[in-house]
């Protein structure tokens, strides 16, 4: 089967595949958090931030976004790089997800965060 590098910071992107609609459902996604927050120097591993995007709202990304945030991780969605399937539904699931702490945020955001990385 497939190993998770112990040492990540040499990595720019990380991808998981998936079989069901949610990544977490892959067991490799708890591992690689785990890594990935053990891999920032000390001190930043809270201000680690995951960007979610995708399709579609309703599924892949409400199941990333809320497994993240149970995980008590910080979360920005970008809000212009998904898609709802039902737009009212959509909506209401990025209004659920922000309540729950996820950050909305626009692709040139995104773009300027990893550019600081």
């Amino acid at each position: 089967g497939f190993e998770i590098p112990e040492e990540l910071r040499e990595y720019r992107q990380v991808t998981l595949e998936k079989n069901t609609l949610d990544v977490f459902d892959n067991s490799n996604t708890d591992i690689l958090l785990g890594r990935l927050t053990a891999a920032e120097p000390e001190g930043k591993s809270s201000r680690l931030e995951f960007v979610v995007f995708g399709v579609a709202t309703e599924y892949c990304v409400r199941c990333t976004a809320e497994g993240l945030l149970h995980r008590g991780k910080s979360v920005a969605i970008v809000t212009d790089a998904i898609r709802a399937i039902e737009t009212e539904k959509g909506e209401e699931i990025l209004k659920s997800l922000a309540a729950h702490g996820a950050r909305m945020i626009s692709t040139e955001e995104a773009l300027r965060l990893v550019s600081k990385r």
